[in-house]
């Protein structure tokens, strides 16, 4: 409820222009929050959490196949839009239970559907191939993609977009139905 609209020049715009040269929109599912809370565990399971300040964040808000939130991704920011210095810039909160969900950027239009794993990528994906982008915001949950009920008359062929990352061998095998 205290996040808002991104604008231009805030620091989720400056973020993101500094990740992908030339972005030209801003998905509603992507917020402003002017000072989220940092939070570390304590060092034991004993221990209370520790506050380590307040930060500038892109919340990034995660739908399941029907539509619930299930994910809320945050991404910790400084003023001028670069990481934050904190142990883990990206943390992801809410989880319910449920190992299929995306960021839907972009409404559905045509037939093709792009997935991925980060925001980044799929707002590069997104300009380049002219299509509606969801980033999974994970591996795992790229993995267990579903195509939302609502859309599988509508969703004819499904591209899944790699970011740059090193890759690494995770055993794991991904196969989507229309």
């Amino acid at each position: 409820n205290e996040a808002c609209e991104v604008t231009n020049g805030d620091p989720v715009d400056k973020y993101m222009q500094n990740r992908v040269r030339g972005m030209d929109f801003m998905p509603k599912c992507i917020r402003f929050h002017p000072a989220l809370q940092y939070w570390m565990p304590g060092k034991s399971a004993d221990d209370r959490p520790v506050l380590l300040g307040e930060y500038p964040a892109m919340l990034a808000y995660a739908q399941g196949p029907s539509g619930e939130l299930v994910q809320l991704h945050k991404t910790y920011l400084t003023a001028d839009g670069q990481k934050a210095d904190v142990p883990v810039a990206k943390k992801t909160d809410l989880g319910v239970g449920v190992n299929s969900f995306a960021v839907r950027m972009m409404e559905m239009r045509g037939d093709t559907l792009g997935v991925c794993e980060g925001i980044e990528t799929g707002w590069a994906s997104a300009m380049l191939k002219n299509i509606p982008i969801w980033p999974c915001l994970n591996g795992p949950a790229l993995a267990a993609f579903e195509v939302p009920g609502d859309l599988s008359a509508q969703v004819r062929t499904l591209i899944i977009f790699a970011d740059s990352d090193e890759l690494k061998p995770s055993g794991t095998t991904m196969t989507f139905q229309s």
